[in-house]
Protein backbone atom coordinates (compact mmCIF):
# COMPACT_ATOMS: atom_id res chain seq x y z
CA UNK A 1 0.00 0.00 0.00
CA UNK A 2 3.00 2.65 1.32
CA UNK A 3 4.76 1.53 -2.76
CA UNK A 4 1.25 2.18 -4.45
CA UNK A 5 0.73 5.55 -2.63
CA UNK A 6 4.29 6.77 -3.25
CA UNK A 7 3.68 5.30 -6.92
CA UNK A 8 0.66 6.86 -7.73
CA UNK A 9 1.66 10.62 -5.92
CA UNK A 10 -1.44 9.91 -4.04
CA UNK A 11 -2.02 12.88 -0.74
CA UNK A 12 -3.79 10.14 1.31
CA UNK A 13 -4.93 6.54 1.51
CA UNK A 14 -6.81 4.67 3.97
CA UNK A 15 -7.46 1.37 3.96
CA UNK A 16 -10.04 -0.64 6.22
CA UNK A 17 -11.26 -4.12 5.60
CA UNK A 18 -13.32 -6.49 8.37
CA UNK A 19 -13.41 -10.02 6.80
CA UNK A 20 -15.36 -11.67 9.80
CA UNK A 21 -15.21 -15.09 7.38
CA UNK A 22 -11.07 -14.75 8.14
CA UNK A 23 -11.24 -13.62 11.55
CA UNK A 24 -9.35 -10.85 10.07
CA UNK A 25 -9.74 -6.79 10.02
CA UNK A 26 -7.74 -4.72 8.50
CA UNK A 27 -7.02 -0.84 8.87
CA UNK A 28 -4.55 0.79 7.31
CA UNK A 29 -4.05 5.04 6.66
CA UNK A 30 -0.91 6.61 4.77
CA UNK A 31 -0.28 10.28 4.59
CA UNK A 32 2.03 12.15 1.85
CA UNK A 33 4.62 14.45 2.71
CA UNK A 34 3.50 16.60 0.06
CA UNK A 35 1.80 19.69 0.79
CA UNK A 36 -0.86 21.47 -2.25
CA UNK A 37 -0.73 24.99 -2.61
CA UNK A 38 -4.23 25.18 -2.66
CA UNK A 39 -7.18 23.23 -0.44
CA UNK A 40 -9.01 23.80 -3.50
CA UNK A 41 -6.38 21.57 -6.03
CA UNK A 42 -7.52 18.13 -3.56
CA UNK A 43 -9.76 15.32 -4.64
CA UNK A 44 -10.79 12.97 -2.38
CA UNK A 45 -12.68 9.88 -3.61
CA UNK A 46 -13.77 6.46 -1.76
CA UNK A 47 -14.53 2.89 -3.42
CA UNK A 48 -15.82 0.28 -1.73
CA UNK A 49 -14.68 -3.78 -1.48
CA UNK A 50 -17.43 -6.23 -2.29
CA UNK A 51 -17.16 -9.95 -1.77
CA UNK A 52 -20.41 -11.75 -2.43
CA UNK A 53 -22.54 -8.75 -2.21
CA UNK A 54 -21.58 -7.51 0.96
CA UNK A 55 -19.61 -4.63 1.62
CA UNK A 56 -16.73 -5.88 3.63
CA UNK A 57 -13.83 -2.74 3.55
CA UNK A 58 -13.36 0.91 1.48
CA UNK A 59 -10.68 2.43 0.32
CA UNK A 60 -10.54 6.44 0.55
CA UNK A 61 -8.11 8.48 -1.28
CA UNK A 62 -7.03 11.76 -1.94
CA UNK A 63 -5.10 13.41 -4.40
CA UNK A 64 -3.97 16.45 -6.28
CA UNK A 65 -4.21 17.96 -9.95
CA UNK A 66 -1.10 19.13 -9.52
CA UNK A 67 -0.06 15.39 -9.76
CA UNK A 68 1.91 14.48 -12.75
CA UNK A 69 -1.13 11.71 -13.28
CA UNK A 70 -5.01 13.03 -13.78
CA UNK A 71 -7.90 11.92 -11.17
CA UNK A 72 -9.02 9.57 -14.20
CA UNK A 73 -5.65 7.65 -14.23
CA UNK A 74 -5.59 7.00 -10.38
CA UNK A 75 -9.07 6.39 -9.54
CA UNK A 76 -8.64 3.59 -12.62
CA UNK A 77 -5.65 2.35 -11.00
CA UNK A 78 -7.61 2.15 -7.18
CA UNK A 79 -10.50 0.38 -8.97
CA UNK A 80 -7.83 -2.74 -10.57
CA UNK A 81 -6.47 -2.67 -7.32
CA UNK A 82 -9.85 -3.15 -5.34
CA UNK A 83 -10.64 -5.69 -8.19
CA UNK A 84 -7.51 -7.69 -6.89
CA UNK A 85 -8.14 -7.58 -3.35
CA UNK A 86 -11.64 -8.86 -3.84
CA UNK A 87 -10.80 -11.69 -5.95
CA UNK A 88 -8.24 -12.70 -3.19
CA UNK A 89 -10.31 -12.11 -0.82
CA UNK A 90 -13.49 -14.40 -2.58
CA UNK A 91 -10.89 -17.19 -2.61
CA UNK A 92 -9.99 -17.12 0.92
CA UNK A 93 -13.70 -16.79 1.63
CA UNK A 94 -14.00 -20.17 -0.33
CA UNK A 95 -10.98 -22.06 1.20
CA UNK A 96 -12.83 -22.77 4.82
CA UNK A 97 -16.05 -23.96 3.11
CA UNK A 98 -13.94 -26.20 1.18
CA UNK A 99 -12.04 -27.38 4.08
CA UNK A 100 -15.86 -27.75 5.82
CA UNK A 101 -17.09 -30.05 3.11
CA UNK A 102 -13.56 -31.99 3.34
CA UNK A 103 -13.55 -32.33 7.37
CA UNK A 104 -16.73 -32.96 9.48
CA UNK A 105 -16.37 -34.35 12.48
CA UNK A 106 -12.75 -36.06 12.53
CA UNK A 107 -13.48 -37.46 9.12
CA UNK A 108 -12.65 -37.48 5.41
CA UNK A 109 -15.43 -37.32 3.04
CA UNK A 110 -15.35 -38.95 -0.03
CA UNK A 111 -13.63 -36.28 -2.26
CA UNK A 112 -13.16 -36.81 -6.31
CA UNK A 113 -9.74 -35.91 -7.25
CA UNK A 114 -8.94 -34.94 -10.91
CA UNK A 115 -5.72 -34.70 -12.16
CA UNK A 116 -3.56 -31.64 -12.70
CA UNK A 117 -1.93 -30.14 -15.57
CA UNK A 118 1.51 -32.29 -15.05
CA UNK A 119 -1.50 -35.00 -15.01
CA UNK A 120 -0.83 -35.37 -11.22
CA UNK A 121 -3.20 -36.88 -8.42
CA UNK A 122 -3.99 -35.91 -4.97
CA UNK A 123 -3.63 -39.32 -3.00
CA UNK A 124 -6.79 -38.27 -0.57
CA UNK A 125 -8.87 -41.42 0.33
CA UNK A 126 -12.00 -41.48 -1.16
CA UNK A 127 -13.31 -43.08 1.51
CA UNK A 128 -14.08 -41.70 5.42
CA UNK A 129 -10.75 -42.57 7.34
Amino acid sequence: MCEFADQHGLLKLTMSLDAPWLHESFHAKLKSKSHVRESSHIWHSEVPMVVEGKVFGRIRFSGSQESEFSHHFLINEVLSLTRDIEASLQMASQAPRAEQDIVTHGEINSISSSPDSAGNVDDLPSQPV
